[in-house]
């Protein structure tokens, strides 16, 4: 949620995103209960990526808190890309053997062209290749800043919050251009389940999953008090059953 405040500027806050949280006041509140959406400068993408009180969700009206989610003392927002309109449910897309009629049968974009730039944005950065690294990441910022994009009230047309976007204006140097780039995929690939994936092949999920943990156990306590990533989690463990078969050719992966 964090990751998409943005400045007056409309560029993330790399550095900044999680000094002064997003106000979370609905969580555990009756969704009758008053409530104002965060009023603060946000990436448009936030509200196709998660559901927020008050913000319209897809075409099922505004999301409305509690009544969603479900156990309300852990959260306020519910996933929102995986989940689909209601015009969508036709008998064409029924599959029935669920909680709704249409969650088992949801295509899914495996790979999306904004990943495979921020790929190529990345490629670019690690060699320092400033100018391709920035027209890459650029190119993905321009669509998502585009009005026509943007999550809008029951008119089609005011848009649903405080949203403030653009692309950058230069990467000043190699440092700065990767961490743009990892933002970047922070946000546009956000709840798509890559992340995890992605910071493992570059190296950085202890770091990266332990300082969200340390923050994020003392706002939450109750979900993530004392939580912390071990590095052997980066790989999976080599099943029992093969490793018997393998008659000790195969060896366990150190820590399972």
């Amino acid at each position: 949620m964090n990751a998409f405040k943005t400045d007056a500027n409309g560029l993330p806050l790399l550095d900044t995103f999680n000094d002064n949280p997003i106000v979370t006041s609905d969580k555990g509140l009756s969704g009758s209960a008053a409530f104002t959406p965060y009023q603060g400068n946000l990436d448009p993408r936030l509200d196709w990526t998660v559901g927020r009180r008050g913000i319209p969700f897809h075409d099922w009206g505004d999301f409305p808190g509690s009544p969603w989610i479900r156990d309300p003392s852990t959260g306020a927002y519910v996933a929102k890309k995986i989940v689909h309109f209601q015009a969508q449910q036709t008998d064409a897309f029924t599959a029935g053997n669920s909680w709704t009629s249409s969650v088992s049968v949801m295509q899914t974009n495996l790979i999306r062209y904004a990943e495979v730039l921020l790929w190529r944005a990345e490629i670019a950065a690690e060699e320092s290749d400033l100018p391709t690294a920035l027209t890459m990441v650029n190119q993905v910022r321009a669509r998502a800043a585009n009005p026509i994009n943007f999550v809008t009230k029951a008119d089609g047309v005011t848009p649903a919050a405080n949203y403030v976007i653009s692309t950058y204006t230069s990467f000043p140097n190699q440092t700065f251009a990767k961490k743009a780039v990892y933002f970047e995929q922070r946000l546009e690939m956000a709840l798509e389940g890559h992340r995890f994936f992605e910071l493992v092949r570059q190296g950085r999920a202890a770091q990266v999953l332990n300082d969200y943990a340390a923050v994020e156990g003392i706002r939450q306590p109750d979900v993530l008090a004392g939580a912390t990533f071990q590095p052997f989690a980066e790989i999976f463990p080599i099943p029992q059953n093969a490793i018997d078969l393998s008659q000790g050719v195969l060896q366990q992966n150190p820590g399972y």
